[in-house]
């Protein structure tokens, strides 16, 4: 008789347990769902957001409106700049030099000299080479050391400190050699492309405020621009130097650095 009531109290235990099991593996799931929903969207309005600002800068690379489209990429931030970096990354040959400049700057932020150098260099020759091709040279030259000025030369600054504060004075000939492989990276790069894409963004900067459009030299000559800057770059991979032994100037911003007997 007095079993009884013990044999429903632990029924009803067991009911309860298999209750409040039930209810927390509910509320588990739930919760993984809830969670798997949110990851979600939050990724898909970061893909969103990526392919928005993608459309925004291919629509101002197609209107040449190169000033503005680096100003929008310098106001990203390093999640938004890195994942359109991984859309260009098989296309990094075609953009313009500016834009490559930013590139070099996000790599000195990282900090990683290595990239940053490598990235500054070969906005450097696509500059130059395109400067050259505009026929107005002298308004060319102007607007050459103006984005220099502007945005080269301050990742030049960064790389400069960055190189100072990780090798020490004492590493001279490792800073010159990692330089050198950076030129000849620039060269290899480069060469595995044809570069036949007019610079109507560089050379339209030359008519402003007008909308005529932009004058190149012949296309024959290209090439010769083209041999000009890789032999320019190969001298100070060489670490040559002119008959009046000044250093050669070359059109990647560099000089061949002094021996450190100097």
């Amino acid at each position: 008789m007095n079993k009884h009531p013990d044999h429903h109290f632990e029924n009803a235990k067991k009911r309860h347990e298999r209750y409040f099991k039930k209810l927390a593996y509910g509320v588990g799931i739930a919760f993984i769902l809830i969670a798997t929903y949110q990851i979600f969207m939050h990724f898909h309005e970061r893909a969103e957001n990526t392919a928005r600002l993608i459309g925004i800068i291919e629509k101002n690379r197609a209107q040449q409106a190169i000033i503005p489209t680096l100003s929008l990429m310098k106001e990203l931030d390093d999640d938004q700049f890195w994942a359109i970096m991984d859309y260009y990354q098989d296309k990094a040959y075609q953009l313009e030099a500016p834009l490559l400049f930013e590139v070099a700057r996000r790599y000195a932020a990282k900090p990683d000299w290595g990239q940053a150098q490598f990235w500054l260099f070969w906005g450097r020759f696509k500059l130059s080479y395109d400067a050259a091709r505009c026929s107005a040279s002298e308004e060319a030259t102007a607007w050459h050391r103006w984005f220099d000025d502007y945005y080269a030369n301050p990742v030049q600054r960064q790389i400069n400190e960055l190189i100072a504060s990780q090798r020490g004075p004492d590493s001279f000939k490792q800073v010159q050699e990692e330089t050198k492989g950076s030129l000849e990276r620039v060269l290899r790069f480069e060469a595995l492309y044809d570069q036949v894409r007019f610079p109507r963004y560089f050379c339209s900067l030359i008519n402003q405020p007008y909308q005529a459009d932009p004058a190149y030299i012949p296309y024959r000559q290209w090439q010769q621009v083209r041999r000009r800057l890789r032999q320019n770059a190969a001298m100070f991979i060489l670490n040559d130097t002119s008959s009046n032994d000044e250093p050669v100037a070359d059109d990647l911003g560099v000089t061949p650095p002094a021996s450190s007997a100097e």
